[in-house]
């Protein structure tokens, strides 16, 4: 597992400001060699073949958060919805803006794995975060699990640049094959083995919920919650401000038995 991870983290940090590009991006394992980094641009609704997956939840008339001021906000909703950000498809998952359903409408994003693959198949979109101690990440997220008892999907994720004493520093919110939201994170510290942290967060639900990640570099803390559910707390090295990149989409998925099928709107950094 910390293979695949160390991959991805070199995929498309300090290029998100860069101009777009269509190159392959490798993942060493022979896998996402088909991802490639492409101009942001307007994609089809959802696949027909896959309607029936996901009932209907959209929440009619949600406010945007986009109207107030965040770092990073992003509701799918532009006529370029892309336009600023980064994005890598791979051709086995699925990354679209969708009419179909979403927490304030018109649109949201949608992602979808449905070949049964082993490695990474990563497509998502990702921008530079300026340096800061204190990130807050939350999103609207409508997700399902058909037939999956293993592998894994993150949908949010920081991985960011490490300082002095630091060679990873990475912080997720993942979907499991079980069917549950899971905050992971991993740190590595210079002449030191990584250490992995995965703590459950509940399972999928219904329609939308609102999960949060809240990383506070300063103090170590990591926070995970799904809506107004328990809050549950990780324990990371204490580290001055970081820069790095914030992954939205699919950066990681590995999905051997099931079908994902995950919808997010109204994406938020702080």
């Amino acid at each position: 597992m910390l293979r695949r991870r160390w991959v991805l983290a070199g995929l498309v940090v300090g290029v998100a400001c860069t101009p777009f590009s269509s190159v392959p991006s490798g993942d060493g394992d022979g896998d996402a060699d088909a991802a490639t980094v492409e101009p942001g641009q307007v994609d089809g609704g959802a696949d027909p073949s896959d309607a029936a997956a996901i009932p209907d939840a959209s929440l009619d008339g949600r406010v945007t958060p986009c109207t107030a001021r965040h770092v990073i906000c992003q509701d799918f909703d532009d006529p370029l919805p892309f336009a600023g950000w980064q994005v890598v498809r791979h051709a086995d998952t699925t990354l679209v803006v969708d009419d179909s359903l979403w927490t304030s409408p018109p649109a949201s994003l949608r992602i979808a794995s449905t070949g049964v693959q082993a490695g990474n198949r990563p497509s998502f979109i990702s921008k530079t975060v300026p340096p800061a101690t204190h990130f807050v990440v939350s999103a609207d997220v409508d997700a399902a699990v058909i037939g999956g008892t293993n592998g894994d999907l993150d949908i949010l994720a920081l991985e960011l640049t490490p300082t002095a004493g630091f060679e990873r520093y990475f912080a997720a919110i993942v979907i499991k094959g079980e069917g549950t939201f899971v905050l992971e994170s991993e740190t590595k510290q210079t002449s030191a083995p990584a250490v992995r942290r995965d703590t459950p967060l509940g399972p999928l639900a219904a329609g939308f919920v609102r999960v949060t990640l809240d990383l506070d570099l300063a103090t170590g803390d990591l926070f995970g919650r799904v809506d107004t559910g328990a809050t549950v707390t990780q324990r990371l090295p204490k580290t001055p401000a970081m820069t790095g990149s914030f992954r939205v989409g699919a950066p990681y998925v590995d999905n051997t038995t099931g079908r994902y099928f995950v919808h997010l709107d109204n994406v938020v950094l702080d």
